[in-house]
């Protein structure tokens, strides 16, 4: 960038017409200059009168950009506007080598997750699921197991009698992958990335259709007031009859969630038992075992099923958890990330800069990216 150029972005920060890279460009700048310790009142004048005037034009000035509703945005790009056009070319010496070099970091291309998943049958065999032609992969116990054209793993009786024998199946998916499986009673279930779903190749138990969960899950479960569904999870057991849930289990989460969309269900966990009705999720405290009832934040659980991620107050160390699991990446952070909450929706189909942009727009957090390691920085 020249200096004609440097100065085009101050004003386009300024009167609002700035774009989004434009703006995280810019804010790069303002905040490496906030972490130097040289403020000259003399050229750049007093940094409280500054930011008092700032408070005034924030409405005037800025307008907010639509990809993340992130609260605290507008403030900080006030902040820049003003203190950059008061110190003028004085910064652009100072920084220009270090936005070069962190743009040249930020390079790196990091895809999305897509339809993977491995199958373990009854008798060990691994499959490779997004490897595997379309068509019937297996035949166990009279049940065919079949990928479809869309990516589907659909089980289907073909032998009644056969299929009374117990045989288990286990599906896993990796990190940055996820699959959907259309159970022989017709019950379909959506699994997130690094999730394990465990269940028969038939129900054939009396007395209910069980299966066993570890990470994420989103179930519509055929009816049966006959057999109830269970989902077994760590420290607790779901019961239903016919209805549409998600269950969110991952080990390194201090709470395992159950969320109801539709229908009814029922959270079994130390010896006590918890009805849940539409809108209600509870939370499953994984220390004390105790479990908490509250409204769900409509959308969010289900999210990730239908292709984006939603924030709502969430913490970093909350997102990156998503991020990491979709994007198959290890985290670090690095200086102090706590008690800063962030919000808003992003497609999960995008390059991870693209969300990362977002989030480092607030002037909260930075980042970098080396090899399959993401480092946040406050």
């Amino acid at each position: 960038m020249n200096r004609e150029e440097y100065q085009q972005l101050i004003h386009k920060v300024s009167d609002g017409t700035a774009t989004d890279n434009e703006l995280a460009l810019y804010n790069r700048y303002f905040h490496a200059y906030q972490k130097s310790e040289e403020w000259e009142a003399s050229e750049m004048g007093q940094q409280q009168e500054l930011k008092l005037k700032l408070d005034q034009l924030v409405f005037e000035q800025i307008r907010t950009k639509p990809t993340l509703s992130l609260r605290p945005l507008i403030f900080k790009i006030a902040i820049a506007a003003l203190v950059l056009i008061a110190v003028g070319t004085f910064l652009y010496p100072h920084l220009h080598l270090l936005v070069k070099e962190n743009e040249t970091a930020k390079k790196v291309t990091i895809v999305p997750g897509g339809n993977k998943a491995y199958l373990t049958l009854g008798n060990g065999k691994r499959i490779e699921l997004n490897d595997a032609s379309r068509g019937q992969l297996a035949k166990e116990a009279g049940v065919e197991i079949r990928k479809t054209g869309d990516g589907q793993l659909v089980y289907s009786i073909k032998d009644q009698l056969a299929s009374d024998q117990t045989l288990i199946n286990t599906i896993e998916t990796p990190k940055g992958g996820r699959y959907q499986v259309l159970l022989p009673d017709g019950t379909k279930v959506w699994l997130n990335a690094a999730s394990k779903l465990t269940y028969p190749v038939s129900f054939t138990a009396k007395d209910s259709r069980k299966v066993e969960l570890n990470g994420e899950a989103y179930f519509e479960v055929a009816r049966n007031e006959r057999l109830p569904f269970k989902v077994k999870t760590a420290f607790q057991e779901i019961e239903v009859l016919g209805t549409h849930f998600n269950v969110m289990a991952y080990d390194d989460e201090k709470i395992i969630r159950t969320t109801l969309l539709e229908g009814a269900v029922k959270v079994a966990a130390n010896h006590r038992q918890t009805l849940l009705y539409p809108g209600q999720q509870a939370d499953l405290n994984r220390e004390n075992q105790h479990i908490r009832i509250t409204t769900a934040v409509k959308n969010k659980s289900v999210a990730w099923k239908n292709g984006y991620f939603m924030f709502t107050g969430d913490t970093i160390e909350d997102i990156m958890k998503q991020v990491s699991r979709w994007y198959d990446l290890e985290v670090e952070y690095r200086g102090n990330l706590s008690n800063k909450q962030f919000g808003g929706t992003y497609s999960m189909d995008k390059d991870i800069h693209e969300l990362m942009k977002g989030l480092e727009l607030t002037g909260m957090i930075h980042y970098k990216i080396e090899g399959r390691r993401i480092i946040v920085m406050d």
